[in-house]
């Protein structure tokens, strides 16, 4: 992604102060990149081997260091093979996103973020805010229907990608010269950290109705993952709430929280 290589300890300390901590083991190497599948581990990369509901990446970590992985991002607790070098975390799945940044040159922090979330209208509302900030010349545009930087719209395959390959877009918005980003935020994003190490300079929530319970369970948890957007927020950045909306419009007044409606 055109960023120069990190060494571990330079990454364990970002690591530490922002994804909940990190102890480093092993030589303190200079990674290049990041993978989180180890079919596309290349030379000099970081692999890391992520718990999943299905799966656990730890399984695939042979594969990944025989592909040439030079180093592991492991859960607290994992016992990294013999001599290799690894960062253990106890927050993994948010160790990853902050690490895609970093490993990105951070294009998010070179990106004015407009985070857009709820059940329903988040494509028209991306849409409309990256009108409203100059069109695809000055804002770029990601969600559940396509990505811009500047050029043609390329198809989404997800709403709101993993962090290696969100923050890959991050950094191709940056090299079109965009100055903003209006993206859609899932629940499942939030709930798996996919934009973990992002910090955005507004968010907008539209409003809740049921749907995705088959993943939360029940709609205080996907309220309450919605919600994690307010945290990810830049130090004085506005959130926007549906009035209208049971869920969120009882937001309205708290730290910087506005409304529309009514």
């Amino acid at each position: 992604m055109g960023a120069a290589p990190l060494r571990l300890s330079e990454l364990a300390r970002r690591l530490a102060a922002e994804a909940g901590g990190c102890e480093r083991r092993g030589p303190d190497l200079a990674v290049s990149a990041l993978a989180i599948d180890s079919r596309r581990v290349s030379p000099g990369c970081l692999f890391a081997a992520l718990p999943g509901s299905r799966q656990d990446g730890r399984a695939y970590v042979p594969a990944a260091l025989a592909a040439g992985a030079a180093a592991l991002l492991l859960p607290a607790g994992s016992e990294p093979p013999a001599g290799r070098a690894a960062l253990l975390c106890p927050e993994p799945r948010r160790a990853v996103g902050v690490a895609a940044q970093a490993l990105a040159g951070d294009p998010g922090r070179r990106l004015a973020l407009l985070g857009v979330t709820g059940t329903n209208g988040k494509t028209s509302s991306a849409l409309l805010l990256q009108a409203l900030c100059g069109g695809p010349a000055a804002c770029g545009v990601l969600g559940t229907v396509h990505f811009q930087a500047g050029g043609a719209p390329q198809p989404s395959t997800h709403t709101t990608p993993d962090p290696v390959s969100l923050a890959g877009l991050l950094a191709a918005s940056v090299a079109a010269g965009q100055r903003g980003l209006a993206m859609e935020v899932s629940s499942h994003a939030l709930d798996q950290e996919r934009v973990a190490g992002l910090a955005f300079a507004g968010v907008l929530f539209t409003n809740l109705s049921r749907d995705h319970l088959d993943y939360h369970g029940d709609m205080a948890r996907y309220r309450a993952a919605k919600l994690r957007l307010l945290a990810l927020r830049r130090a004085g950045a506005p959130a926007l709430v549906n009035a209208d909306d049971p869920a969120f419009g009882p937001l309205a007044g708290a730290d910087g929280v506005l409304s529309y409606g009514r």
